[in-house]
């Protein structure tokens, strides 16, 4: 599983759309559940991983109050392994990075590693 952190005054719809729209991720879905934090979430399977973007609820709240998370979708015929899903959320946080003006910080190893916009390098 692959963790993103981000912070946006945006709501989640809007952001799901922004998201999932420079992904060419035509078709997510907004889901009501109880059991996550502020009762919604988007969310898109593809390529045996599903996706999905949510209030954080998981750690660091404090800096960032939204989260992506991706991980191996278990509905899925499509046999993962760590290596491949870590290889999706690496182009996934390259397109974010270069197309947006939202910094990162992304979990590894019980670390933060902070993914700041490619404009933020001009």
């Amino acid at each position: 599983m692959e963790l993103f952190f981000f912070s946006s005054t945006g709501n989640l719809q809007t952001l799901s759309k922004k998201v999932f729209g420079l992904l060419k991720v035509g078709n997510f879905q907004n889901i009501d559940s109880i059991n996550v934090y502020q009762g919604n979430y988007s969310s898109c399977s593809f390529l045996g991983m599903k996706m999905k973007l949510e209030y954080n609820s998981y750690d660091y709240e404090e800096d960032y109050n939204f989260m992506i998370t991706i991980q191996g979708d278990f509905t899925s015929d499509m046999v993962l392994n760590e290596k491949n899903i870590k290889l999706f959320a690496d182009i996934v946080i390259s397109i974010l990075n270069s197309n947006t003006d939202i910094t990162f910080a992304r979990e590894v190893n019980d670390k933060l590693i902070i993914y700041k916009p490619d404009s933020a390098d001009l």
